[in-house]
């Protein structure tokens, strides 16, 4: 099933890349992550993390976002703005519009929680949502922030250049290849709830807005009043896979490469293999540079494991580009704890 972006060339002359990804919906994506059991690989360590500092109030916001469902609009379309401006707009939210919103949310989930019906009707609750929102993003995004904008800022310059060299079939058709496609005049977007239809853009263009925790299907929003935007992934595990100065030390990252991984492989062997997971596409000497190990030595290990089936090399031009195959995938998934949601 397939949704219909109708584009005229009115249209196309206001397609416009956002400086960023947009904080609330961030946060959005990221709590549904922190809820799924099969969230993508690289994104495992950033989990353990995040929610070792959750506590049980959290779980009212888990209620409204739930991990394989949409969330009700309020949530995250406020204006463009600071953090903080973005959340006090949510808390100023009109009664009659959280109502239709919560409404209209609770129609296409298979079952809404008590607390979570109790926003749309006490101001109190929707206050205390917010608070716990604050209190999250700045648990599972904000210490990630300045890298997650240093990697939407290059992927901009790099769209910006595809725009100015070949135009815009090549940013569209660049975008998410497995869920959009460019068909002039026509965007085909797939999305995860299956939804298919047509949208009409009436001259107002299309607003594309990166996303580091959106990392498979994209999000579109579309109103009567402000410019439709469409999400795309643009990686980012690399992002999160190390902490924060504020959060552990190298040692104890080290010590994130599950000890039955180790056990089977040998320590750098093992710590190989989790690297390449944590930056696939990196060349034998980024993943040297990345364990602190000789060319040589990452090289010897990357040629083990891709002989097991575990990894796979591309060439590029003069380089060597590993990644993980399916069999690799699984192995990790399998070596990795699964993640426990606050109570």
């Amino acid at each position: 099933m397939t949704l219909r972006i109708h584009f005229t060339p009115a249209d196309v002359a206001r397609v416009r890349l956002a400086d960023g990804p947009h904080p609330l919906r961030e946060l959005a994506a990221a709590v549904r992550m922190l809820q799924v059991p099969d969230r993508p690989l690289g994104f495992a360590a950033w989990g353990r993390r995040a929610l070792s500092g959750l506590d049980r109030r959290t779980r009212l916001l888990f209620d409204v976002l739930p991990g394989r469902a949409s969330s009700a609009d309020f949530l995250t379309t406020a204006e463009p703005g600071s953090v903080s401006d973005m959340l006090e707009s949510v808390r100023r939210t009109p009664a009659r519009r959280l109502r239709t919103d919560m409404e209209r949310w609770a129609e296409l989930v298979p079952r809404v929680p008590a607390e979570a019906h109790r926003v749309g009707d006490d101001p109190r609750r929707l206050h205390l949502l917010v608070d716990v929102m604050e209190q999250t993003y700045e648990r599972v995004v904000a210490p990630y922030w300045p890298r997650i904008a240093h990697l939407a800022a290059a992927d901009r310059a790099t769209r910006s250049r595809h725009f100015a060299e070949d135009g815009l079939e090549k940013v569209l058709n660049g975008l998410n290849p497995r869920w959009i496609r460019w068909r002039p005049p026509v965007l085909e977007v797939r999305l995860v709830s299956g939804h298919s239809g047509d949208v009409h853009l009436n001259g107002r263009g299309l607003l594309l807005i990166p996303t580091v925790f959106q990392t498979l299907a994209p999000t579109l929003g579309h109103s009567d009043s402000a410019q439709p935007w469409l999400s795309y992934p643009i990686g980012g595990a690399d992002a999160l896979s190390r902490p924060t100065a504020n959060d552990i030390t190298t040692a104890q990252l080290l010590a994130e490469v599950p000890q039955s991984l180790i056990t089977l492989l040998g320590r750098t062997r093992a710590r190989v293999l989790y690297t390449i997971a944590e930056h696939p596409g990196s060349t034998t000497s980024e993943v040297a540079r990345h364990l602190g190990i000789s060319p040589a030595s990452a090289s010897e290990h990357a040629t083990a494991l891709r002989a097991c089936a575990l990894t796979d090399a591309h060439r590029d031009r003069n380089r060597i580009l590993h990644t993980l195959t399916p069999a690799g995938t699984t192995l990790l998934n399998a070596s990795t704890p699964t993640l426990q949601l606050p109570r």
